[in-house]
């Protein structure tokens, strides 16, 4: 799912983090289990947001990993291994990007107090951090000497987000303003006053949807469900995403062409313990 959102906080924040965003479903269970595959179902009507879920247990002990491998042909050669670790309340831990390609490796954590992140670590040093105004981010900061970018956050009374205002080192930049339907999953994204992103999904669960707490939840536009296809309006160019789906309604595989790339994602659960 390539919008500006992506692109400025994912990207931004967390770009260097490029987790992408990819969608799930409803409110079941995730696939948690020692049997990775899970029952495949394959089907083209699916979509691209991923987010972790996680089951009842409150033990400390264990904690669960999501796997993404891709290709850039089908079938073909890693080119990059992603790998997320969160725990038994089912929020991002930690997060491995294994560029096979280039041979890089670079490990991101998430610290918490309570049920909201408060700051994104690399290597030790903190990169981004956070301003709430209760369950919801205002303000997120990142720091990529020699450049801070700070992104502030602005919600309806319902707790959606509408508009975003990116600073560069103090200085604004532009705004980006979002709309959602009913199911919490974004329809439109107007980047930078300059081109609209636009978007259906599937029904079936997202493999990253509970994640991430709520306020983080909704900057990245992590909704429950899959991103069928984004629209560029500009360029006039649509992403199609198909999917192959477990028993539980979670996406195992997803593909999507771009550019001169067939791509292919690959999807595991796993629940380990320590």
């Amino acid at each position: 799912m390539k919008k500006l959102l992506s692109t400025l906080i994912i990207c931004t924040l967390i770009s260097p983090l490029i987790i992408s965003c990819d969608s799930g479903g409803d409110d079941t269970d995730p696939p948690m289990t020692d049997d990775t595959s899970g029952t495949d179902d394959t089907t083209d009507d699916s979509s691209d947001d991923t987010t972790g879920q996680t089951d009842d247990t409150t033990d400390t002990t264990s904690f669960y990993r999501l796997t993404r491998e891709e290709r850039r042909t089908v079938g073909g050669p890693l080119f990059a291994v992603l790998e997320f670790e969160y725990n038994s309340q089912g929020y991002l831990v930690k997060y491995v990007q294994d560029n096979i390609e280039s041979g890089l490796v670079s490990t991101f954590e998430f610290e918490y107090e309570e049920d909201r992140i408060i700051s994104a670590s690399r290597g030790g040093s903190v990169f981004a951090d956070f301003e709430y105004d209760g369950d919801l981010i205002t303000v997120q900061t990142g720091f990529y000497d020699p450049i801070t970018l700070r992104q502030e956050f602005f919600y309806d009374a319902s707790g959606s987000l509408i508009n975003e205002k990116v600073y560069t080192n103090g200085t604004y930049s532009c705004e980006n303003n979002f709309v959602f339907d009913g199911g919490n999953r974004i329809v439109w994204d107007y980047a930078c006053q300059v081109q609209y992103f636009e978007y259906t999904h599937d029904n079936m669960n997202n493999p990253y949807k509970d994640f991430y707490p709520i306020g983080f939840a909704t900057i990245i536009a992590e909704g429950p469900n899959n991103v069928l296809t984004s629209h560029e309006t500009l360029g006039d160019v649509t992403i199609t995403n198909t999917y192959i789906y477990n028993s539980l309604d979670y996406i195992t595989q997803r593909n999507f062409t771009q550019g001169a790339f067939d791509y292919e994602y690959t999807y595991t659960y796993e629940t380990l313990e320590l």
